[in-house]
């Protein structure tokens, strides 16, 4: 992620979170929403607890709901590359919901 902007870096370390510490723990949720909140970062999940929670709240991190079947880390991360400049477009502009198919 080197010359990444910062706020990149955090979505990184969120979806790092996200996928080796708390993948089946439900008591997760609030503390990587939380610590989103704290670090200005933005969630990306495939997770649809994440997308109703944004959908509702007006206040909490963007989400970014990835909407791929059942994949690698490696093949994730493949997927979502091209599509970093629209995420980006569109958090900037506000959106708190971003939906990749």
């Amino acid at each position: 992620m080197r010359n990444c902007p910062q706020h990149w870096r955090a979505i990184s370390r969120v979806w790092r979170i996200r996928l080796n510490m708390f993948m089946t723990l439900a008591w997760a949720k609030p503390a990587i929403r939380s610590y989103a909140i704290q670090n200005n970062a933005v969630i990306i999940t495939k997770d649809e607890d994440f997308v109703i929670r944004a959908s509702v709240n007006e206040i909490g991190p963007p989400v970014v709901w990835v909407r791929i079947g059942n994949v690698g880390k490696q093949a994730l991360l493949h997927w979502i590359k091209p599509m970093l400049p629209f995420i980006i477009r569109e958090i900037e502009a506000g959106e708190k919901l971003v939906e990749l198919i």
